[in-house]
């Protein structure tokens, strides 16, 4: 027979999304629901909330997403055009090299799946994968169909890709 006894405890408990993980093993946690912004406005700033201050940004005013108040599943959310809005933290390799391994969780809805465009790149969103993307790929490439997902990683040590079927 085993006992085990979980203490919900808010002051030593864990930190991170979904309560896993804290500032020293979650590199950076972006919660739309934690942006005191208004709906509709422009988010110029999305504040990391994992303690560790890697906050993504966009000066050039055309290309900030919007930031909604009821968005995807009726919570908050940043609305991207799929144009040219993105955020970035020009420091990201100075956290993101030298990891063996990271896990990446987001929700998206999109309603522009009929183009190569990504909704994660790391440097290119016009069709290259470049060091770590999710994009959607009109033509297909090593799956052989089309309108598929595509996830790509470059490392020093070579290149992965994953598509999906049709």
């Amino acid at each position: 027979v085993y006992t085990y006894t979980i203490t919900d405890n808010d002051v030593v408990g864990f930190s991170g999304p979904g309560g896993v993980g804290d500032a020293s093993s979650t590199s950076f946690w972006l919660k739309a629901d934690a942006l005191a912004l208004s709906n509709g406005a422009a988010v110029t700033t999305w504040t990391d909330a994992s303690g560790n201050g890697n906050d993504f940004t966009q000066g050039t005013a055309g290309n900030r997403p919007t930031y909604r108040t009821s968005g995807l599943g009726g919570m908050p959310s940043v609305e991207f055009d799929g144009s040219n809005d993105f955020l970035e933290d020009s420091d990201g390799t100075s956290y993101i090299n030298g990891k063996a391994a990271f896990t990446l969780i987001t929700v998206i809805q999109s309603d522009n799946n009929n183009t190569d465009r990504g909704f994660l790149d790391t440097e290119n969103p016009e069709g290259g994968d470049d060091f770590l993307c999710a994009r959607y790929d009109a033509g297909g490439a090593g799956g052989g169909g089309s309108q598929v997902m595509k996830f790509g990683i470059n490392t020093t040590a070579g290149q992965t890709q994953y598509e999906s079927a049709n």
